[in-house]
Formats: structure tokens, sequence, C-alpha cells
């Protein structure tokens, strides 16, 4: 049946619209209110190299590296419709270490590979549609753990314990303040004995930073 004069074009013959195509990567909002409709929406190989390049960077510099990860591990796993995440995970925590450890040493090496693990459960968890309260919360649980666990481990390895550890770096950053005033001496002293009450937190609060940095990651491949 032919159809009426308008200034509509008419539909070519044989086309049908893809309906295999991401509709919720970043992009402008369809006609009828719907999900956001993709741009160049991304491909796997594009999600593998964003978590490569976010695993060097994370090796230098851990907070700013894991929001990248987080965003091509959404990106991966989202094209491979929640498969995928094995190659770009492993890939990028070796290239984490590697680039950690040639830069900053063993140390740095164990935080910079935890806050990329991290970034990658969380693009994993955002992208399969998983993260939850409870799954953030044993994400951040499990980082502090493994946090702690490094600096226990290379506290024991240097014959000392973390409380000591954490007492010599505190008076390490106080041994800069020379030619103190009786009442900064009194107000380090007050600090030194806080430090040491609540200085275990420190990493729940790291994990915790690392975690909000790498949702923020994940979330910004989608349309806010």
């Amino acid at each position: 049946m032919d159809r009426p004069d308008s200034n509509i074009p008419q539909v070519p013959e044989g086309y049908s619209r893809p309906t295999d195509t991401p509709q919720n990567f970043a992009g402008s909002s369809n006609q009828n209110g719907g999900k956001p409709q993709p741009f160049g929406a991304p491909t796997y190989t594009q999600g593998f190299v964003l978590c490569v390049i976010g695993g060097v960077i994370t090796g230098l510099m851990s907070f700013i590296g894991s929001a990248l990860v987080a965003y091509g591990m959404v990106i991966a796993v989202y094209c491979k419709k929640g498969r995928g995440w094995f190659g770009p995970a492993i890939t990028s925590v070796l290239v984490t270490g590697v680039v950690a450890y040639l830069m900053s040493g063993p140390t740095e090496t164990a935080t910079s590979v935890t806050a990329c693990a991290l970034a990658l459960g969380v693009g994993y968890a955002f992208a399969t549609e998983k993260l939850t309260v409870g799954v953030g919360s044993l994400l951040v649980a499990a980082s502090a753990l493994a946090l702690l666990g490094y600096d226990a481990f290379f506290a024991a390895m240097a014959g000392t314990s973390l409380p000591e550890l954490a007492r010599s770096v505190f008076n390490q950053y106080a041994s800069q303040v020379t030619n103190a005033t009786p009442d900064i001496q009194e107000g380090l002293a007050t600090a030194k004995a806080l430090f040491m009450l609540f200085w275990p937190t420190s990493y729940t609060s790291m994990a915790l930073l690392y975690f909000v940095i790498a949702r923020f990651g994940a979330r910004t491949v989608y349309k806010h």
C-alpha cells in the first residue's frame, strides 16, 4: 500500500533497526524518551586497551588510574554481555605491577595492584548491574584487608610491626618541624596519640577512596 504524501522519506525495503546495539552508553536521548542512543559505541578492543592504559597509569598514580581501569572494564564486559573480563583484568593487573615495581618498588606495587583489582571489581559489578551496597562494602573491606596484609608482611620482613612502622612514619613527619614552640610540641604529642589510636582506619579510608574514584570512572561510561 502506497504511503500518503508527506515530507518524511520512505524507509528503504529490507531495512530493519538493529537490536543488539548498546543503548545505554553515553549519548543523546531518543525522541521517545527511551535510553540514550550511542554515538560511536565503544568496542571490546577499546575497553581492553583502556584497561591496559589504566593499568600503566595506576602503576604511576593509583588514584587516577583506577578510574580509567574501571571505565575500560565496564566497556569490555558490556560489549561481551557479561563476559570478556579475564583478559583485560589479568593484563591490567600485570601491567600495573610491573610499572609500579619499576618506578616505586615492592611496597607501592602492592598498593597499586590493590587499587587496580578494586577498580576491576567495581567495573565488572557495575557493567553487570551487581554493584549493590553490599557488594561495594565487600570490595572495600577486601581491599582494606589486602592493604593491611601487605604492610604487615613488609613490616615483618623488615623485622618490625605495623604499630612500630606507623609510629616511625609519624615521627618522620614530626621531625620536619624544627625549633617548634612548646604549644606546637604539645599539639604534636596529642596528634601522635590520636594517630596511634586511629591509624588502622587509614586502610579503610584509602580503600573507600579508591572505590569512589573507580565508581566515578565506571559511571562515566553512562549518561547521567
